[in-house]
């Protein structure tokens, strides 16, 4: 039989009975009342339709479907409570604080971000820059929606800026995840050449001084570029050769030595510096087998966690 009160919800989901005319409890009015939730719209919820019918058709004959309709399509509340789009603003882009700080940053981002490409900039076109891969590319995406297409296979991006001291040029790498022959893809449509770390002809760089490849133990680090690291051993064994005279000033080999100990101590880097202040020791005792090692000595720093970003960290918003 049919319910004597009929049972409506409101728009918090609370079922409640209404007290309205008798005529609900005639077939025929069941049978409208039947034919009219059939047609209920699919993007409108029951609970809203039921609210329209409750507020607005009360009080008016409802052996009428097209009144009954017209009513509730004009309803305020049913047009109040239709989904709306809003247009949320791009997150700004975070700039690393220092120079070891962005390497690091890059080193992390390799872990999965395996294709790359890298570049300079005028620093009065870093925000189109910064606009043109988010168009492209989606640069600016919050990191839920970088997991979720990266767990659905799409190919994700990052963008890393580095500002040189006392210029107006910015470094940057782009930094790509994804499946091959998506990422692939990708770079044929936004017409950027993207380049594999792995390969072993086209290693990340950081400019001609630093190079990302993998290390003894298999983990992504940095080493010095292959002319660098000769730089550096040349300049070393040439100074610790040229001081015969005991009573010579040796303020250039220290300063050489404390600018290859400053350097960031990546464990690539770090391996480089010590072998050849290893050498340039020995040559220094080859010859001044009477005088110690005048340079700075010990270990060699050891790389830690640093810190990324400051607090707040500086960044940069896209047009």
């Amino acid at each position: 039989m049919w319910p004597p009160w009929p049972a409506f919800a409101d728009h918090r989901g609370h079922t409640y009975r209404r007290n309205i005319a008798p005529s609900w409890r005639t077939p025929e009015t069941s049978i409208t009342l039947a034919s009219l939730l059939t047609v209920r719209p699919p993007w409108t919820k029951p609970e809203i339709f039921c609210r329209g019918l409750s507020h607005r058709v009360y009080g008016t004959s409802l052996r009428d479907p097209a009144t009954m309709s017209h009513q509730i399509a004009n309803s305020t509340s049913y047009k109040t409570h239709q989904p709306t789009k809003v247009q949320s603003a791009r997150p700004p882009l975070r700039l690393p604080r220092t120079k070891t700080a962005c390497m690091s940053l890059i080193q992390q981002l390799a872990r999965d971000h395996h294709y790359w490409t890298r570049g300079t900039v005028r620093a009065d076109r870093v925000v189109a820059l910064v606009t043109k891969f988010d168009t492209k590319f989606s640069i600016l995406d919050p990191a839920r929606t970088r997991t979720r297409a990266r767990a659905e296979g799409r190919p994700s991006a990052r963008l890393v800026l580095y500002r040189q001291p006392d210029t107006d040029r910015w470094l940057f790498w782009l930094l790509t995840a994804g499946r091959p022959a998506d990422v692939r893809k990708l770079s044929e449509s936004n017409r950027e050449a993207l380049y594999s770390i792995h390969d072993r002809a086209t290693p990340l760089t950081w400019s001609d001084e630093y190079e990302l490849r993998r290390g003894s133990r298999g983990s992504m680090t940095w080493w010095l570029q292959r002319k660098a690291a000769n730089d550096v051993e040349a300049e070393l064994r040439y100074l610790s050769s040229a001081h015969g005279n005991p009573r010579e000033r040796v303020d250039d080999l220290c300063r050489a030595v404390i600018r290859a100990r400053n350097r960031p101590m990546f464990a690539g880097v770090r391996r480089q510096v010590g072998h050849a202040i290893y050498k340039a020791q020995r040559r220094w005792a080859n010859t001044h087998p009477n005088q110690g090692w005048p340079a700075a000595d010990g270990p060699l720093a050891i790389m830690r966690r640093v810190r990324i970003y400051d607090d707040p960290p500086a960044v940069i918003v896209s047009a």
